[in-house]
C-alpha cells in the first residue's frame, strides 16, 4: 500500500473515530436530559400527588369542621365552638385572621364582650386591615356607649368600604355629633347604594334634620 492511501486510510478511520466519539458524547447527553426529566417529572407527579392529598385532607376536614360547627351552634355550645376554632388555627395558621374574627364572634354570643373586643383587636393589631373587625368591634362600642372609640373604628371601616358610612352616620348621631351625622349620610348616599339602603339613610337623615331643627 502506497503512502498516499495509507495517509487517506488513515485519516478516514481518524474521522471513523471521530464521528463514534461525537455519537456517544451525543448519546450521552441525550441520557443525561433524559435523566433530569424523569427526575423533575417524577418530582412534579409527586408534588401534584401531595397537592391533591392535602387539598383533599382539608376538604374533608371543612367537611367535618362545617358539621361539627353547626351541630355545636345549633347548642349554643360556645365554649367548644372557641376551643374547636382555636386547635384550627394551629392546623391551618393561614385562616388565623378569619378563626380569629369568629372566635371574638362566639364571645360576643355568649356575653363576653370583654374577651369579643380582644379577639377583635387581635386581628386588627396583625396588620390585616378588613372593615368587618373594625365594624364588629366598633358595635360592641357603641353598646357600651364609648362613642369616640365606636366613631374611629366605624371610620376605619369607612376608609376600607364606604359602606360603612351609614354606621359611622349612627354613631355620630347617637354621640350627638348631628353635623358629622348629617355629612356621613350624605356621604353614604353620594355613593348611590341600592334601593333598600338608600330608602332606610334618607329616612335616618330626615328623622336627624329634624332632631336639629328642634335643637335650634
Amino acid at each position: 500500500m502506497s503512502s498516499f492511501r495509507m495517509l487517506i486510510y488513515s485519516k478516514f478511520v481518524r474521522w471513523i473515530i471521530y464521528l463514534i466519539l461525537a455519537l456517544v458524547v451525543v448519546w450521552f447527553i441525550e441520557r443525561i436530559f433524559d435523566y433530569f426529566y424523569i427526575y423533575e417529572s417524577t418530582k412534579k407527579s409527586q408534588e401534584s400527588e401531595k397537592m391533591f392529598r392535602e387539598c383533599n385532607e382539608q376538604y374533608t376536614s371543612d367537611s367535618l369542621y362545617k358539621i361539627q360547627f353547626d351541630s355545636l351552634s345549633k347548642l349554643k355550645q360556645y365554649d367548644k365552638l372557641i376551643d374547636m376554632m382555636e386547635k384550627r388555627i394551629l392546623i391551618y395558621p393561614f385562616l388565623k385572621s378569619d378563626l380569629t374574627n369568629d372566635i371574638g364572634v362566639m364571645y360576643f354570643n355568649k356575653g363576653d364582650t370583654n374577651m369579643a373586643i380582644l379577639k377583635y383587636s387581635e386581628v386588627i393589631n396583625s396588620g390585616k386591615h378588613f372593615p368587618l373587625e373594625y365594624c364588629n368591634r366598633a358595635e360592641l362600642y357603641l353598646d357600651k356607649n364609648e362613642y369616640d372609640l365606636a366613631i374611629k373604628d366605624y371610620k376605619s371601616a369607612a376608609e376600607i368600604n364606604w359602606d360603612y358610612y351609614f354606621e359611622l352616620g349612627v354613631a355620630q348621631e347617637r354621640k350627638g355629633a348631628f353635623e358629622d351625622a348629617k355629612a356621613s349620610f350624605t356621604t353614604f348616599l353620594n355613593h348611590k347604594p341600592n334601593k333598600k339602603d338608600s330608602l332606610e339613610c334618607k329616612s335616618q337623615l330626615d328623622s336627624l334634620e329634624i332632631k336639629m331643627k328642634g335643637k335650634k
